[in-house]
């Protein structure tokens, strides 16, 4: 059998369309969900937080270190704090899944707070810690990979 030119033409054509329909039913199929929903009420805050970020360098020697030890995940707070009670949260923001993203109130037992490293699935984790000493409040931003 032979094909003219109107007939490749028309086959080339009808692949093109199919390949572009595919195409947006599959860019539909993508998750599209935000970092936050509030993002001009965040907005509005992010200088606050710039200023809570930059006592944190002023007033601690060390930043906040996690590290992990057999199924435990710990945050290790600054010896400066001393024995003063810590309040806060802390927010586990996994940018792959928002499904993922915990938050959880810190509840320390000498500087230390410890986390099962079972209640959180693998991957990157930016750990957004809102804290607060006496009158001082605290921010401190950290990348941890769970195994």
């Amino acid at each position: 059998m032979k094909l003219n030119w109107g007939t490749g033409i028309a086959i080339f054509i009808g692949l093109f369309i199919i390949a572009m329909v595919s195409m947006v039913f599959k860019a539909g199929q993508q998750s599209h969900e935000l970092v936050t929903t509030d993002y001009y009420a965040k907005e509005l805050d992010f200088q606050h937080l710039l200023e809570k970020e930059k006592l944190t360098f002023a007033t601690f020697k060390q930043p906040i270190s996690a590290k992990f030890v057999d199924e435990q995940f710990q945050l290790i707070f600054p010896e400066e704090v001393g024995e003063q009670p810590i309040s806060g949260s802390i927010y586990f923001f996994k940018a792959s899944s928002q499904n993922e993203d915990q938050t959880i109130l810190v509840n320390t037992k000498n500087r230390t707070q410890f986390f099962n490293v079972k209640d959180f699935s693998k991957g990157k984790y930016t750990l957004k810690i809102d804290w607060k000493v006496a009158e001082n409040e605290y921010y401190t931003e950290i990348e941890v990979v769970f195994p």
